[in-house]
């Protein structure tokens, strides 16, 4: 059930700054969309293209900022794998549907492969 698995942890960033202060900050246009579902306790599907550029859908819940990395991070119970993961805010193309206009090409390099 989304909310129980990870009840305890806390969605605070470094240096005292709250974590939607830190996405607004930079422009990430999928910033209000992770924002509702951390404050809402929503149930997400993102598609989201990792560091070595391979695209993946997925569903995720539980959703908070991550402590370790900082408010440009989330982690999130991913449905289709059973398990707690790491996601980098800006990577996030798609919430539920919804694209965003500006890819971070700089942070996938040359070898793209939208799978």
């Amino acid at each position: 059930m989304p909310g129980q698995r990870n009840a305890n942890r806390q969605g605070t960033v470094r240096n005292g700054q709250q974590p939607q202060d830190f996405l607004y900050g930079h422009v990430m246009p999928q910033a209000p969309e992770v924002e509702k579902a951390v404050l809402g306790a929503l149930m997400i599907e993102i598609e989201y293209c990792t560091r070595s550029g391979s695209v993946f859908t997925c569903k995720i819940s539980d959703i908070v900022y991550s402590q370790y990395y900082g408010g440009g991070y989330i982690q999130a119970y991913r449905e289709d794998m059973g398990e707690e993961r790491t996601f980098k805010v800006s990577r996030i193309q798609k919430v539920n549907g919804h694209s965003f206009s500006r890819i971070f090409w700089n942070q996938i390099g040359d070898n793209f492969n939208r799978a």
